[in-house]
């Protein structure tokens, strides 16, 4: 994943060479960060992409809680489904309950 993202910010940014990686802006979606790592690294993952790629926005999605412990409670969205199974709605950050959260790492 990590090879993938700096080959993307070299392929787009060849005249940065090789600080390609520090000086890409954009916006990274990914789908179940902690998706086949172990807890250690699950515990490494966000501090690591952030530091590979200081000016990239990473969006990320995570049943962890792992992920979570490791990012500022601000930058944490829990997302559900409302009453009629349609759409998705973020709850306001802040301190999530000990049911939501459980919630979501179960799903």
């Amino acid at each position: 994943m990590v090879a993938d993202i700096a080959f993307r910010c070299v392929k787009l940014n060849p005249h940065l060479r090789d600080e390609a990686a520090l000086k890409t802006q954009g916006i990274v979606l990914i789908d179940e960060v902690d998706m086949f790592l172990h807890p250690a690294w699950q515990q490494q993952i966000i501090q690591s992409l952030r530091s590979a790629f200081p000016l990239i926005q990473f969006i990320v999605t995570t049943h962890s809680p792992q992920v979570i412990s490791t990012v500022k409670r601000e930058s944490v969205r829990l997302l559900e489904q409302d009453e009629k199974g349609n759409g998705l709605t973020s709850i306001p950050p802040g301190r999530p309950t000990a049911s939501q959260v459980m919630m979501y790492c179960t799903a």
